[in-house]
């Protein structure tokens, strides 16, 4: 990930906000980045230097800040039909394997837990069958990203996963592990 900055500009250079803050107001300002890799989480770290003036002076602070961008914001709730997901899927395309198991907390059930993952991940539901349900989305780089989500008992639940990139599919299933454990 990496910040767009004007022609000319070094990575070095700092980027000005095109407004001053007076005292009780707020305002926004828009940074534009720029995204090589959508397979892993991305960890955006940066300090906001700000000068603050008084009658008599003037300081300079600063504020360090760090914003974790996860995996699950470049998916893309791509619609596919449930012939063209088992075709998908048969296709021998997903070379990639992963599978995890996790602990439900509070008794969540399997509804409340697919609402999550497509909430959080972007996702869609393919088909929901008793306790399983088979889920689907694809990355802003189309890597296509399958899931089998079972609800085993009443307080543990496996996600298969099947996609073109290992990286991805591990970056997704840790996302859908913190969302359910937490």
């Amino acid at each position: 990930m990496k910040l767009e900055r004007q022609a000319g500009a070094s990575a070095h250079d700092p980027v000005l906000v095109p407004f001053i803050l007076l005292p009780e107001m707020t305002n926004e300002g828009q940074f534009a980045f720029n995204v090589d890799s959508c397979v892993m989480a991305q960890h955006l770290r940066g300090t906001l230097t700000y000068i603050l003036k008084q009658s008599d002076s003037s300081t300079s602070e600063k504020l360090d800040f760090k914003i974790q961008v996860p995996v699950g914001v470049y998916i893309l709730p791509n619609p596919i039909s449930s012939n063209e997901f088992t075709s998908l899927l048969a296709s021998g395309d997903l070379k990639e394997k992963q599978a995890l198991k996790a602990t439900l907390s509070d008794g969540r059930s399997l509804e409340d837990v697919l609402r999550e993952i497509c909430n959080r991940l972007r996702v869609i539901v393919i088909e929901h069958i008793n306790q399983g349900a088979s889920m689907y989305g694809t990355t802003i780089q189309d890597h296509p990203i399958c899931l089998l989500v079972k609800k085993v008992n009443d307080t543990t639940v496996t996600v298969d996963g099947k996609s073109t990139d290992f990286q991805l599919l591990g970056a997704v299933l840790k996302e859908i592990k913190d969302l359910i454990e937490k």
